[in-house]
């Protein structure tokens, strides 16, 4: 068994960086559409794609400004590797890319860092914005369940302009578009933390230097696991252990740290990211409820709307007994 494993990873390595870009590209549009087809959208190919498309297009943009800008920067780096995950609901994890050659100062680092959340920014904002207009308020929950996403300021702001108040309706039942958007949004927010080799990582290495960026690493690591704590949220803890299990905390050193600091627009740039992180924050970004008409009745309670992803049908029942026993509670109490 060891040799055969042996011997594909052999394969893989002799194989070109932009075959494994395509394969790996196809592999992950599949598991996106898969995911949409299986939670959102009821055994309908045209909704599936309402999901899977608009999110493949937001991945492919953010590494494909990664991909152009190292080039202009003259670093190396390999075709992107898109990373599939085969399970709902979103049904990917991303992309890779690895670095084929030296960086050559910093200044380089963050113009590649800084490129990829801007290019995957965009068309997540005009995924929200197309899809918010197709979602629609709702004074129930949805009849098989759903999950709740978490709403940061920068999309509180975006729901109220495209959708205003609602009249006093407890949920947002968002459209599969505007679900690709908020995985936009989530996977921006997630790539610009400041931890070794995400795109916040290499920020941080890029205007603090390699010493201070790895302290702060390590602070920023530590900080996600009191969020899990405090919010009781058990996905930070599993982000934090892939983040120090695949060797991500690590950070190639440039070829020249002294030559080339950041001038005074990219230093404007750092602030643009640190500004973003404010306003574009998750802390529980999703919970899944079960289709209990008692579970959302309680959930209407709440003050502001909620952004509800329905689900085609009953899935999952990870957070679902969580929510029932915080309602029973709060009708015992009452």
């Amino acid at each position: 068994m060891k040799s055969i494993l042996s011997a594909w990873r052999e394969k893989l390595r002799a194989m070109p960086s932009s075959r494994l870009c395509a394969i790996s590209f196809c592999l992950n549009f599949l598991t996106i559409f898969a995911a949409g087809y299986v939670t959102y959208a009821g055994s309908s190919v045209a909704t599936a794609l309402e999901f899977a498309v608009p999110l493949t297009i937001i991945l492919v943009c953010h590494e494909s400004g990664h991909f152009f800008f190292g080039r202009r920067a003259m670093i190396r780096t390999d075709y992107p590797l898109f990373v599939p995950l085969p399970l709902p609901p979103i049904g990917t994890m991303g992309a890779i890319m690895r670095f084929s050659g030296p960086i050559p100062n910093r200044r380089a680092l963050f113009d590649m860092a800084v490129a990829g959340p801007i290019g995957g920014l965009i068309p997540s904002l005009i995924a929200l914005a197309v899809g918010l207009s197709l979602s629609k308020f709702s004074a129930q929950g949805p009849e098989n369940g759903g999950a709740l996403l978490d709403a940061p300021l920068i999309l509180q702001g975006i729901a109220t302009l495209f959708l205003g108040e609602g009249n006093g309706a407890p949920f947002i039942i968002l459209h599969p578009t505007a679900i690709a958007g908020w995985v936009g949004l989530l996977l921006t927010a997630l790539n610009l933390l400041p931890i070794g080799q995400l795109d916040g990582g290499h920020v941080a290495y890029a205007f603090l230097g390699r010493k201070r960026a790895r302290i702060l690493s390590v602070v920023v690591l530590i900080a996600m696991c009191a969020l899990a704590a405090y919010a009781h949220y058990w996905g930070w803890y599993v982000f934090a252990l892939v983040i120090a299990c695949c060797g991500a905390m690590r950070h190639p050193r440039c070829a020249d740290d002294d030559r080339l600091p950041l001038d005074a627009p990219r230093k404007v740039l750092v602030l643009a990211t640190l500004f973003y992180l404010c306003v574009g924050s998750f802390a529980r970004p999703l919970v899944v409820v079960e289709p209990n008409p008692f579970v959302w009745q309680f959930l209407a309670t709440r003050e502001e709307p909620m952004l509800v992803a329905p689900f085609s049908h009953y899935m999952i029942e990870s957070d679902a007994k969580n929510e029932t026993q915080r309602a029973s509670s709060a009708q015992e109490s009452d």
